[in-house]
């Protein structure tokens, strides 16, 4: 199986896929095949750093995300569930 390239948060964005950073818990789906109508948009107050927010809520399916996540946790032999990454959070912030 290939390896997991670890990338930064920079250079995740030039690729689509979806991306997990294990200490923050975060996960970030970068999907370039959607369109978006810009023409309401004045693009001229808007550099490449700044994003706009579409939805409040993820638009991902979280049970594929969940599986996904649980096969990649135990190949790199980490917590045998998402749980588990969740517990371990919790007791490092107390």
């Amino acid at each position: 199986m290939e390896r997991k390239r670890l990338l930064t948060s920079d250079d995740m964005l030039d690729m689509a896929g979806t991306y997990y950073n294990p200490v923050t818990e975060i996960v970030v789906t970068v999907d370039d095949t959607n369109y978006v109508d810009l023409s309401e948009v004045n693009l001229d107050k808007y550099s490449g750093k700044k994003w706009i927010r579409i939805s409040e809520d993820p638009l991902n399916d979280s049970t594929r995300l969940e599986e996904t996540l649980q096969v990649e946790i135990e190949l790199e032999g980490g917590p045998k569930s998402t749980k588990d990454i969740s517990d371990t959070s919790e007791e490092q912030q107390d």
